[in-house]
């Protein structure tokens, strides 16, 4: 996907998701990522945190899947504490963590969270617009491309 950020961060985060997460979580993580952005390059919203927004999507279904899975808590909230600990063995501030953990712990709502974070309401959004279908219509040359770059497989 030749948008995802290539940072030390970003590759360190690809590394430690992708062996985990199946191929189809694994590309529905990238389309979803690619959805967000192209929403908010329609409704002119300004992405201040691209790099932690990637990595957000990367890690936002990663508690569905051995050997994060934790079958006693919700899968968002296994999802955003492995996270937490990838992002603070890198070393980074708290706030920004919090803020991203915040984006995934409330992904899976009706509606997104904007008041959270721009990253927040974009990980509702881009999530929702690939797993659902919803607001796709949006952005249809975005999504053709996205999906013909990463097949859906049988996600939905």
């Amino acid at each position: 996907m030749n948008e995802a950020p290539t940072s030390k961060l970003a590759r360190r985060a690809l590394e430690r998701c992708e062996p985990v997460l199946s191929p189809v979580y694994f590309r529905h993580s990238l389309r979803s990522y690619g959805c967000a952005l192209a929403y908010a390059r329609k409704n002119a919203l300004e992405v201040e945190d691209v790099e932690g927004l990637y990595i957000a999507f990367l890690f936002h279904d990663l508690g569905l899947f051995p050997p994060v899975r934790d079958r006693g808590r919700a899968f968002q909230l296994v999802s955003s504490l492995a996270m937490r600990e990838f992002l603070d063995e890198q070393k980074v501030a708290a706030d920004r963590i919090e803020r991203l953990a915040a984006a995934i712990d409330y992904h899976m709502q009706p509606l997104p969270w904007w008041s959270l974070s721009t990253e927040a309401g974009l990980l509702q959004v881009g999530a929702w617009m690939d797993a659902l279908c919803w607001r796709r219509w949006t952005v249809p040359a975005d999504v053709a491309r996205l999906e013909a770059e990463l097949p859906r497989g049988w996600l939905i």
